[in-house]
């Protein structure tokens, strides 16, 4: 980034603005912003329209050949369509549900007319409307108590008992359950049914219409959202020399800063000063990564972006990342599925914003599938177990063996992580800056070869205890080379007790990745197991059955594994890997300020 600094008179900072967001390419610096009563109508409006966007892109209701193209070219009026449709949609619903109960309520007892048993209550007659089984049903009662079957319906008998006022309630113990008289006629429900789903038809219909016009309120959004921009912009510019002059301090890419130039070296009244920012500064930063980084920004975007003079480590974490999601999953069945769905979604999705994050779910869905080969795992069934995988099966490894090599990438990953740090601090801010974090890696290396005894290396050995000795000392002199050499035998002490003390419990940290795909595979067996054994012995319905345990349990099993092969590899990049490659963060994100032609 290039600093660009601008002196304007008051008058001419809103002409500039225009012709500065013409370029589409500099961010301008908001130093306070206090809004305004009509300012914060504005963000509300904003909202509004964001809250009207999101509904129409969840809206599910919403036809997708509707009949009608929508009129409504007012944005206000537009919201208020949307709202009161999808208000109307939702009651529409509750009410549609309950009127198909009635239909099944008043089904048995067919045209029911209430005027006419309120005319013979009028002239002392009581009714009351029973349901028992139809094998429970006794002719002899319609002898004995004055009963009348109305109908018989799905296995049961539908009756009233009909007597006189002030007769002795009879006891209907043996009659089944009372029900509630019936509230219309069963031709009356059906057509209110008609009637309700018809109008939803509708809203549905207009609902469509305004959901293929969503450009248009996408437009509006942006429109607005540029203006809040601007003004805030014109809010938050430092003035001088008793207001008349407005300090303008923006930002540039470097690799854009050509055409900011161009319309520099044509605007002679313009003062500006061009400078590479201090680091003091914070600039706002712009990813610039290929695609496969590129995949993981949205996991660098979810904690912070990087600020300015800090390297951007999305590109060194996102192996591991996806290695980890595999690990947690683990089974080559889901990552097949999730591979699938992913497939799907890119051949059907053109959004240039969204391809980085199908891109990331295609390739934690192969990591899943290429650890799942590795345990033979397929939808949580032991390939090792089955015949035709017997020639093999020695090759597969067991999931229980997975607890030490989660271990090991843990301590992989840390130690990489400290080596970075070490390369990032040499190349900010000098050589010697990155050599107590290179004495800290080298101390975990040896003691890791020193433990395993690779090449005759043991904790008794002289080659140990030298390494060891010069890792101690790199340690203890350059914990901070600003300082005297007594404060960095000090504070190397103090950073020698938190890196031990912390080592152990971030290393232990990784057994997630462990156990997530253990248990994971345990339950998916578990469902195996139940469908074979619950399925019973009749021939199409033991398959129903076993399909039907099997899509639920998988379902299940496969919704909480992906949520935790998401949340634990997130939680082991921001805390382990965040904290020894010394992530700083803060960073605010490069905003040009745009304006369209006109």
């Amino acid at each position: 980034m290039l600093k660009y600094t601008f002196l304007l008179h008051h008058l001419e900072q809103e002409k500039f603005l225009e012709k500065i967001g013409q370029l589409g390419v500099i961010d301008i610096t908001i130093n306070k912003y206090d809004p305004s009563k009509e300012e914060r109508n504005m963000i509300a409006h904003i909202s509004k329209l964001k809250t009207t966007i999101d509904a129409l892109k969840n809206g599910t209701m919403a036809s997708k050949t509707p009949s009608k193209v929508n009129d409504i070219k007012d944005v206000d009026k537009f919201i208020e369509s949307v709202e009161t449709t999808k208000e109307r949609l939702e009651n529409l619903n509750s009410d549609i549900n309950k009127v198909k109960k009635e239909i099944a309520d008043t089904e048995p007892w067919g045209e029911y007319s209430k005027d006419t048993f309120d005319k013979m209550r009028s002239e002392g007659l009581t009714f009351r409307f029973f349901v028992c089984g139809d094998k429970q049903y006794n002719q002899e009662w319609e002898e004995k108590y004055n009963v009348f079957l109305v109908e018989r319906l799905k296995g049961n008998a539908y009756f009233i008992l009909v007597g006189k006022e002030g007769d002795e309630l009879v006891s209907i113990h043996n009659f089944g359950t009372e029900v509630r008289e019936p509230i219309a006629k069963h031709s009356e429900i059906i057509a209110k049914a008609k009637a309700l789903e018809e109008e939803e038809a509708n809203l549905c219909d207009l609902l469509g219409s305004l959901k293929a016009d969503i450009d248009f309120i996408k437009d509006a959004f942006e429109k607005e959202n540029n203006d809040l921009h601007y003004i805030r912009i014109k809010s938050g510019n430092e003035t001088a020399a008793e207001g008349t002059l407005v300090v303008v301090e923006s930002w540039c890419p470097k690799d854009k800063c050509e055409a900011v130039d161009t319309f520099l070296e044509t605007a002679n009244d313009i003062i500006f000063f061009k400078d590479i920012p201090t680091i003091e500064e914070n600039p706002p930063v712009l990813l610039k990564n290929n695609w496969f980084a590129e995949t993981n920004e949205l996991i660098t975007k979810l904690y912070s972006l990087p600020n300015y003079h800090e390297a951007d480590v999305t590109g060194f974490y996102a192996p591991f990342f996806i290695f980890f999601v595999g690990m947690c999953l683990c089974d080559i069945g889901y990552g097949m599925l999730f591979l699938v769905l992913a497939l799907i979604a890119k051949f059907k999705n053109k959004v240039a914003d969204k391809r980085p994050v199908i891109n990331l779910v295609i390739l934690c869905s192969l990591s899943t599938m290429m650890m799942g080969t590795i345990t033979g795992v397929f939808f949580g069934a032991t390939m090792a177990d089955m015949e035709m995988f017997s020639p093999i099966k020695d090759l597969f490894v067991e999931q229980n063996s997975l607890f030490g090599f989660s271990l090991t990438i843990g301590v992989i990953q840390i130690i990489y992580a400290t080596i970075l740090r070490a390369i990032f601090n040499m190349k900010r801010r000098g050589f010697k800056y990155g050599l107590t974090h290179i004495g800290w890696a080298g101390a975990i290396i040896t003691g890791c070869l020193a433990y395993l005894e690779v090449g005759g290396l043991t904790t008794d050995s002289m080659t140990f205890k030298i390494i060891i000795g010069i890792s101690l000392a790199m340690m203890m002199l350059f914990s901070n080379p600003d300082k005297g050499i007594l404060s960095n035998i000090g504070l190397g002490i103090y950073g020698l007790y938190n890196n031990l003390t912390s080592l152990l419990g971030d290393v232990l940290s990784y057994i997630r990745l462990f156990a997530l795909g253990l248990s994971g595979g345990v339950i998916a067996g578990i469902f195996n197991e139940l469908a074979v054994g619950m399925s019973g012995d009749i021939p199409i319905v033991k398959y129903l059955i076993m399909a039907l345990i099997l899509l639920v349990g998988h379902g299940i099993n496969l919704f909480m594994g992906a949520i935790g092969a998401f949340v634990h590899p997130l939680r082991l990049t921001f805390v382990e890997f965040y904290k020894n490659v010394g992530f700083e963060g803060g960073g605010r994100a490069y905003k040009p300020l745009s304006r369209n032609k006109k």
